[in-house]
Protein backbone atom coordinates (compact mmCIF):
# COMPACT_ATOMS: atom_id res chain seq x y z
CA UNK A 1 0.00 0.00 0.00
CA UNK A 2 1.03 3.52 -0.98
CA UNK A 3 0.37 7.16 -1.82
CA UNK A 4 -1.08 7.56 -4.90
CA UNK A 5 -3.02 10.57 -7.52
CA UNK A 6 -6.56 9.29 -8.40
CA UNK A 7 -6.89 9.12 -11.92
CA UNK A 8 -8.36 7.56 -14.55
CA UNK A 9 -7.16 3.87 -13.30
CA UNK A 10 -9.09 5.04 -10.05
CA UNK A 11 -12.11 5.77 -11.59
CA UNK A 12 -12.40 2.64 -13.43
CA UNK A 13 -12.10 0.60 -10.60
CA UNK A 14 -14.83 2.51 -8.80
CA UNK A 15 -17.05 1.94 -11.84
CA UNK A 16 -16.44 -1.57 -11.67
CA UNK A 17 -16.68 -2.08 -7.89
CA UNK A 18 -20.04 -0.84 -7.45
CA UNK A 19 -23.35 -1.47 -9.65
CA UNK A 20 -24.49 1.95 -8.99
CA UNK A 21 -22.36 5.51 -8.85
CA UNK A 22 -21.46 5.91 -4.87
CA UNK A 23 -21.54 9.23 -3.39
CA UNK A 24 -18.31 10.55 -2.91
CA UNK A 25 -15.90 13.28 -4.07
CA UNK A 26 -12.56 11.69 -4.69
CA UNK A 27 -11.77 12.85 -8.17
CA UNK A 28 -8.76 13.36 -10.24
CA UNK A 29 -5.75 14.86 -8.97
CA UNK A 30 -7.06 13.71 -5.11
CA UNK A 31 -4.53 12.09 -3.11
CA UNK A 32 -5.09 8.29 -1.83
CA UNK A 33 -4.41 5.66 -0.98
CA UNK A 34 -3.76 2.36 -3.36
CA UNK A 35 -2.79 -1.24 -3.50
CA UNK A 36 -1.06 -2.44 -6.57
CA UNK A 37 -0.04 -6.01 -7.57
CA UNK A 38 3.11 -7.14 -8.87
CA UNK A 39 2.66 -6.43 -12.01
CA UNK A 40 1.72 -2.93 -10.80
CA UNK A 41 -1.87 -3.07 -11.83
CA UNK A 42 -4.64 -1.51 -9.57
CA UNK A 43 -5.93 -4.04 -6.74
CA UNK A 44 -8.19 -0.44 -4.81
CA UNK A 45 -8.06 2.62 -3.53
CA UNK A 46 -9.11 4.81 -0.51
CA UNK A 47 -9.76 8.31 -0.46
CA UNK A 48 -8.91 9.95 3.36
CA UNK A 49 -10.38 13.35 3.75
CA UNK A 50 -9.58 15.32 7.09
CA UNK A 51 -11.01 14.39 10.56
CA UNK A 52 -10.23 10.88 9.38
CA UNK A 53 -13.40 10.64 7.45
CA UNK A 54 -13.21 8.29 4.04
CA UNK A 55 -15.13 9.32 1.23
CA UNK A 56 -13.89 6.68 -1.08
CA UNK A 57 -12.90 3.24 -0.68
CA UNK A 58 -12.83 0.79 -3.76
CA UNK A 59 -11.74 -2.63 -4.51
CA UNK A 60 -11.19 -4.17 -8.07
CA UNK A 61 -14.13 -6.56 -8.23
CA UNK A 62 -11.24 -9.93 -9.00
CA UNK A 63 -9.51 -8.76 -5.73
CA UNK A 64 -12.68 -8.55 -3.49
CA UNK A 65 -11.88 -10.71 -0.40
CA UNK A 66 -8.19 -10.49 -0.55
CA UNK A 67 -7.77 -8.33 2.31
CA UNK A 68 -6.94 -5.49 -0.18
CA UNK A 69 -9.61 -3.44 1.62
CA UNK A 70 -8.02 -4.28 5.00
CA UNK A 71 -4.56 -3.14 3.89
CA UNK A 72 -6.04 0.32 2.91
CA UNK A 73 -8.07 0.50 6.14
CA UNK A 74 -4.87 -0.22 8.34
CA UNK A 75 -2.94 2.37 5.93
CA UNK A 76 -5.62 4.92 6.92
CA UNK A 77 -6.01 4.11 10.45
CA UNK A 78 -2.06 4.25 10.64
CA UNK A 79 -1.92 8.05 9.14
CA UNK A 80 -4.71 9.00 11.29
CA UNK A 81 -3.38 7.80 14.44
CA UNK A 82 -0.02 8.97 13.38
CA UNK A 83 -0.52 12.19 12.07
CA UNK A 84 -2.81 12.96 15.03
CA UNK A 85 -5.66 14.11 12.40
CA UNK A 86 -8.26 12.98 14.26
CA UNK A 87 -8.81 10.48 17.07
CA UNK A 88 -10.81 7.77 14.69
CA UNK A 89 -11.98 7.08 10.98
CA UNK A 90 -15.29 7.35 9.83
CA UNK A 91 -17.25 6.86 6.85
CA UNK A 92 -20.67 6.59 4.85
CA UNK A 93 -22.40 2.87 3.65
CA UNK A 94 -25.37 2.27 2.40
CA UNK A 95 -27.57 0.54 4.22
CA UNK A 96 -28.17 -1.96 1.70
CA UNK A 97 -24.27 -2.62 1.39
CA UNK A 98 -24.62 -5.88 3.18
CA UNK A 99 -21.11 -6.93 2.16
CA UNK A 100 -19.00 -3.83 3.10
CA UNK A 101 -21.37 -3.50 6.36
CA UNK A 102 -20.16 -6.55 7.29
CA UNK A 103 -16.62 -5.84 7.01
CA UNK A 104 -17.21 -2.68 8.63
CA UNK A 105 -18.44 -4.43 11.95
CA UNK A 106 -15.51 -7.09 10.83
CA UNK A 107 -12.93 -4.00 11.51
CA UNK A 108 -14.73 -2.46 14.59
CA UNK A 109 -17.17 0.42 13.19
CA UNK A 110 -19.22 1.54 15.32
CA UNK A 111 -23.23 1.93 13.60
CA UNK A 112 -25.12 5.26 13.95
CA UNK A 113 -28.49 4.61 12.55
CA UNK A 114 -29.22 2.90 9.58
CA UNK A 115 -31.49 4.14 6.74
Amino acid sequence: VRRGIFGAEHAQCRSLAFQYTPACSAGPGDSVWEARGKEGNLLGYLNLEGGGYIDDVSVHPAYQGQHVATALFAAADEEVCNGNLSDSLSLDVRAANSPALCFYEYLGFAFGPLR
